[in-house]
């Protein structure tokens, strides 16, 4: 059976739901607008890769396919098709002769780019619509999540929720 979860946790997750999707539109309308950009040229699980391999740098299928959250074969065959279409290059390691290593070419990294540009625009339309007060208190919702993620990807565990001291010293750099 499902976990009961709060109702204001059930509408976190649909808004976030929402918002992605609206990324997925915007994205999906300014492509078949034909805007020229080189992200465009690229599926979103593409995306998704090159943007994984962009963020490491140089990396092996392995490490894609942990990033991507999808099978080795599944990594490999979509390093495959990028490199193909002149977005990553495969080289062998100078270290260890056996490993493969995958980076982006400078075509991926202006792929890559242009797909951050085209999201960082929906955020800044959906931040500007909500004003500068919201905007900042999402910012420091943001924060704190990110402190979070990373003590979780560091294995640093449950983290407390903030005293009623750092949330008013949040508050008062506004």
């Amino acid at each position: 059976m499902a976990k009961k979860h709060p109702p204001h946790v059930r509408r976190f997750y649909a808004t976030f739901l929402k918002v992605r999707n609206h990324i997925f539109r915007r994205y999906a309308q300014a492509a078949s607008d034909g805007m020229g950009s080189l992200c465009f040229e690229l599926t979103l699980p593409q995306l998704h890769t090159l943007c994984a391999i962009k963020e490491a740098g140089e990396v092996t299928v392995k490490e894609v396919a942990q990033a991507s959250n999808v099978s080795a074969p599944s990594a490999s065959a979509m390093i495959d098709r990028l490199v193909e279409m002149g977005m990553a290059v495969r080289e062998h390691s100078t270290r260890d002769r056996r490993e493969v290593l995958v980076r982006l070419s400078e075509k991926g990294r202006q792929a890559a780019a242009s797909f951050e540009d085209e999201v960082t625009g929906v955020f800044a339309d959906l931040l500007e619509k909500i004003g500068p007060e919201w905007a900042q208190n999402w910012c420091e919702v943001n924060e704190r999540l990110e402190r979070i993620l990373s003590e979780e990807e560091c294995g640093g565990g449950d983290s407390p929720a903030p005293s009623e001291g750092e949330h008013e010293d949040a508050k008062s750099r506004n």
